[in-house]
C-alpha cells in the first residue's frame, strides 16, 4: 500500500511528509476458528511508509514497525480495542473514530487467509472470490486481500471525495509491485552471485623493453682507457 500511496499521491503534489497509517483488523479467535461466535476483531496501527519510494527500503522498515507492533500489541493485549470500543458508548465511540486522527489520510488495510483448495457448489467451481469491504467514517480508503487457492486477491474501495481516481490508484498498486519484484529478484540475483576472488599477495617480474633478449646472448659493455 504504501508504494501505491506514494505514486497516487506524489502524482498530484499531496504526499505527506510523514508515513500515512493503516489501521490493520485482527483476529482475536486464537487457534480455535470453528464454532458459531460471530466475528471477533481487534485491530492495531501500523505505518505503510508512503514517503519512502525505494520498495526494498520501505519493505525493510514496515517490517521493523510489524515486529514492533506485535511486540507493542502482545503487551496491552489484543482485546483491549475491541472491549473499549464495547464499553464505551455509541456516539463516544464514533467520535473516537472519527476524530483521533494520525498523519496523513487513514485507510484500513487488512488480510484474510482463505482456503487453500478449490470450493465447489453443485458441481460449479468457485472461480475467483472478490473481498468487498466498507470505507470507515473519516478513512477514506479500504484496502482488503483475500487468499483462494494459491491466489491473492485484492479489493480497494474508497471514497470518492478522499480518493477520487480508484482506476488510477489500482495501477499504482501493479506498478508498485512490479518494483518490488523486480527490486527482490535484483537483491536475491547479487546476494546468490560468488564472491569476487581476491588477488594473491605478491610481486610480479617485469622486463623492461631494452632487456627482451635471452640473458645469455646480451652483450657486455666494457670500458676503454681515453688517450
Amino acid at each position: 500500500m504504501g508504494g501505491a500511496l506514494n505514486k497516487y499521491l506524489g502524482s498530484r503534489g499531496e504526499l505527506p511528509e510523514t508515513s500515512m497509517i493503516a489501521m490493520v483488523p485482527m483476529t482475536l479467535r486464537g487457534e480455535d476458528k470453528g464454532g458459531d461466535r460471530g466475528n471477533q476483531v481487534g485491530f492495531t496501527m501500523m505505518p505503510v511508509y508512503s514517503e519512502i519510494a525505494d520498495p526494498l527500503e520501505r519493505l525493510n522498515a514496515i517490517s521493523g514497525s510489524a515486529e514492533t507492533s506485535k511486540r507493542v500489541t502482545d503487551a496491552v493485549g489484543k482485546e483491549m480495542a475491541r472491549d473499549l470500543l464495547e464499553v464505551l458508548p455509541a456516539p463516544v465511540s464514533e467520535t473516537l473514530l472519527r476524530n483521533v486522527k494520525l498523519p496523513g489520510i487513514g485507510l484500513v488495510v487488512s488480510n484474510v487467509r482463505g482456503p487453500d483448495v478449490p470450493l465447489y457448489m453443485a458441481g460449479a467451481r468457485l472461480v475467483n472470490y472478490a473481498p468487498i469491504s466498507i470505507a470507515v467514517d473519516g478513512m477514506g480508503l479500504n484496502v482488503t486481500s483475500f487468499s483462494y487457492a494459491g491466489t491473492m486477491w485484492i479489493c480497494a474501495v474508497s471514497c470518492r471525495e478522499m480518493l477520487p481516481d480508484p482506476a488510477f490508484f489500482a495501477d499504482c498498486l501493479r506498478e508498485s509491485f512490479a518494483e518490488l519484484k523486480a527490486a527482490a529478484e535484483q537483491h536475491a540475483a547479487r546476494a546468490a552471485a560468488p564472491a569476487p576472488r581476491a588477488r594473491r599477495a605478491g610481486t610480479r617480474a617485469s622486463l623492461r623493453v631494452g632487456d627482451a633478449r635471452p640473458a645469455g646472448r646480451r652483450r657486455k659493455a666494457t670500458a676503454r682507457p681515453r688517450g
